[in-house]
């Protein structure tokens, strides 16, 4: 996964305010789109 897939993902949550809405507008399980924020988090925090 690259990192402009976490971006895209954190912001379609933050567009839809849900993990799950996120998940359905971009054909993904919820638990992905939670991984996928989660790994954008931890790369931004080590910046």
């Amino acid at each position: 996964m690259n990192q402009l897939e976490h971006i895209v993902a954190f912001v379609r949550v933050a567009e839809l305010g849900s993990y799950t809405r996120a998940a359905e507008a971009l054909d993904l399980s919820r638990t992905r789109v939670s991984r996928q924020v989660m790994a954008l988090e931890e790369t931004l925090g080590r910046a």
